[in-house]
Parts: structure tokens; C-alpha cells; sequence
């Protein structure tokens, strides 16, 4: 059994966010993509070449055209070619235009996979690889947002962001900022009624494809939009994988200005929060309940009280593990493999619910990244405690340090 694991994962990000109902299976020496219970897709690792072959299923009205096009072979079953189904060699889908089209010709074929709706929730990957960003961003449909979040964060949006991209500011826009930090944290959630005037300033209606990145590969605020969205039923949002940083690298457009949002005269219908979260006596009823995991995403310094460069007072909420956000990331800063991730959180949380489990970090933002990583990952979005420490260490509560 022998297939590329980023080309499954690129054909899953397409079937995601085509809102396809399909389900992975190992087969043909590979992992096939099945709509129908039937084989759409697939990649297979060619045992003489040792080449990334994507297996397509078209059907017999376009097989003969598609043996006729370069880097296209036959599929064959005991030594018979296998009339509808061929392999794409690598040359053939290495680029994500190439990719796309081999993809939607199998969907033409499997019409019952261009859009299905199960609970009525799109299936749409929670990242986005800048490869597909290229190929959508003219779009109309799409928007991009900057949610970058520091000292001169704005400043530097105008000198250079992605070209299309408007600017999002975490503290006015995604946060109700209380002068008794106390009360919610340093970043509490603006009222529902606010947050939703801001949607609509923004330029974004229930049928926005938005984007989302920011200049700590989604750590800083780009998560905290994506989680505030997705509470509100958003169904198409994503977050760039990599953030600015990968885009630029990647030779993704750049521009500068104030890259103001196109108004719309849609208000957009909101009513309440949708995804779970914890209230400070709710986490205090956890610290020592076997049944609950509250999980903290700041740096191990800060959690184990040796540092706090931001709050009043260092250490941890009692009961609670260190799982820095950081180690969501490989060594480029790109996010862990799906597969990858949901093999090391659930060895952590086990047989806990995810209703019992809870994520916290320095005032709500950064945890977000985790909460991200973990619906990436395939696994139920647990808790977040907005306040988190930032609201924990100021109201005399047990605080653990490394030291106790």
C-alpha cells in the first residue's frame, strides 16, 4: 500500500471545499477517494518508477481524448487496460492548475459529488494552501482579510500586504476592550449585535468565501477571526496556511495601500455564538475534575511561570497541561498534516469528550489556533475560555508555578 500523502491531501481540500460527500478508502494499491461507493479519485505510488500517479475515474466518453494527452497512461487490471479509468503521471498534476482539472473532470463524471450537504454544514477545509488561494483569488466572491495584530501592524498592512487584502484590527473589531481587564480578559468578544455590523462593514455576506492570514502563521489573530466566524455559522472561511510570510515567499502578489472593503447593503443575519465556551467558574468547577482537560497553548515558560512578558502574574490555572500552540507547526511554519495532528491530540485527550475539554492561552486569541488545528485535524471543536489567563491571574484564583 503506497500512495503521496500531499496529494491526498490536496485532492481532500478539494473535495472540502467543492462541499463533496465523500469518504477515503485503501484500494488499488493506494487511497481512493469514493463518492457513491464508487472510486472518483485516487493516488498510487507506481511500484517500477516509484512515481506520484493520480488515478482518475472519467468515464469511457472522454477516455480516448485523455490517453491522447501527455503524461496520461491506461489504468490496467491483470494486464487489461480498465476502459474509464487512467493514471495522471506526476508531471501531469504537480501543479495545482493541472490538479484542479483532472479533479473536476472526475466530478463531472461523479455528478452526485459537486455539492452535498450533510447537517446542513459545508464540508470546507478550515486552511487553505496559497497554491488553491492563487487559483480563486479573482474570484468576486472571495475576500481576504489581514488580521495581523501588534504595535505597528497597521503601518505595516499599508506598506505591504496581499494584493486584495483589507485590514482587520483584533483589538476594535474582534474584541470588546474593558478598562477592568478583570472583567473578560484582555480580548473579550464584542456583543453579537456589534460583531455583526462589523461583518457587514467588512463587506462579508453568508456567501463570502473569506480568507484569513496574519504575520505569525495564524497565531496572532487570524485564528480568533476564523473561530468568531465559524461561531456564527460562517460556512466558507479559512485561514492561509503560513500566514503572509509563506505568501511572500511564494511570490503571491503583493500591494500596498489602505485595501478599504467594498460596502454592501446586506446586513448580515446573526443571532448568537455557536461554538462552545467556558466561563471562569466553569474552568475553577474543572481544575481537578478527572473528567475535564483544560489545555494551555502559551509557551512553556509562560506556563510554567518563569516568564510573563504580557500579564500581571506568571504560572498556570491549576490541573491544567501545556500544549504550546507552536507545535500545531512543522519547521516551516505550515501546519501539521491532518493525520498527524488527530494522532497526537487524540493519544492526549483519550476517551475525554471534547464537551469536557478546555483551551485557553494568554487572553483568547492564540488559543483559537489550536481550536483551528483540532477542526483541521477532523476532531470536534472543544471549549475556548475567552478570558484565559489574562482573566484567571487577576482575580484570585490558585495559581501553579513550576516552582510549587
Amino acid at each position: 500500500m503506497a500512495f503521496n500523502e500531499n496529494t491526498v491531501q490536496r485532492i481532500r481540500t478539494f473535495f472540502q471545499n467543492k462541499n463533496a460527500d465523500f469518504y477515503e478508502k485503501k484500494m488499488f494499491s493506494g487511497v481512493c477517494f469514493m463518492v457513491d461507493d464508487k472510486m472518483c479519485c485516487g493516488s498510487h505510488i507506481d511500484k517500477e518508477s516509484g512515481e506520484d500517479f493520480l488515478l482518475c475515474r472519467i468515464g469511457e466518453e472522454v477516455y480516448e481524448k485523455a490517453l491522447e494527452m501527455p503524461n496520461v497512461i491506461p489504468m490496467e487490471f491483470t494486464g487489461k487496460a480498465m476502459k474509464g479509468y487512467i493514471f495522471v503521471t506526476e508531471n501531469g498534476h504537480k501543479s495545482s492548475k493541472d490538479l484542479q482539472y483532472w479533479l473536476e473532470l472526475c466530478l463531472e463524471f461523479n455528478p452526485r459529488a459537486k455539492a452535498s450537504k450533510k447537517n446542513n454544514i459545508m464540508k470546507i477545509s478550515p486552511v487553505i494552501e496559497i497554491e488553491e488561494l492563487v487559483n480563486i483569488k479573482g474570484d468576486s466572491n472571495v475576500k481576504i482579510f489581514d488580521v495581523s495584530n501588534g504595535k505597528n501592524s497597521k503601518d505595516n498592512f499599508e506598506l505591504e500586504h496581499l494584493e486584495g487584502a483589507s485590514f482587520v484590527d483584533l483589538n476594535t473589531l474582534l474584541a470588546d476592550i474593558k478598562s477592568d481587564v478583570a472583567n473578560g480578559g484582555r480580548h473579550p468578544l464584542p456583543d453579537i449585535k456589534t460583531f455583526k455590523n462589523t461583518l457587514t462593514s467588512l463587506g462579508i455576506s453568508k456567501n463570502t468565501h473569506v480568507i484569513i492570514y496574519d504575520n505569525k502563521k495564524g497565531s496572532n489573530a487570524a485564528a480568533r477571526f476564523w473561530w468568531m466566524l465559524k461561531s456564527v455559522g460562517h460556512q466558507k472561511v479559512q485561514v492561509l496556511n503560513g500566514g503572509f510570510d509563506y505568501a511572500k515567499k511564494n511570490n503571491f502578489p503583493l500591494e500596498s495601500g489602505h485595501g478599504s472593503p467594498a460596502k454592501i447593503d446586506e446586513s448580515y443575519a446573526i443571532e448568537n455564538w455557536q461554538l462552545p465556551t467556558v466561563t471562569i467558574q466553569e474552568v475553577e468547577n474543572a481544575t481537578y475534575n478527572k473528567n475535564y482537560l483544560i489545555v494551555d497553548v502559551r509557551d512553556k515558560d509562560r506556563y510554567d511561570g518563569i516568564s510573563e512578558p504580557i500579564d500581571l502574574i506568571a504560572g498556570h490555572i491549576p490541573g491544567a497541561i501545556n500544549i504550546p500552540f507552536t507545535e500545531n507547526l512543522d519547521e516551516n511554519g505550515l501546519f501539521l498534516n491532518p493525520n498527524e495532528l488527530k494522532r497526537k491530540y487524540e493519544s492526549i485527550f483519550q476517551e475525554i469528550n471534547p464537551k469536557n475539554i478546555i483551551i485557553l492561552c494568554g487572553s483568547g486569541v492564540t488559543a483559537c489556533h489550536t481550536l483551528l488545528a483540532l477542526d483541521y485535524a477532523g476532531i470536534e471543536i472543544p471549549n475556548l475560555y475567552v478570558g484565559s489567563w489574562s482573566e484567571w491571574s487577576r482575580n484570585n484564583k490558585e495559581i501553579i508555578k513550576k516552582s510549587n
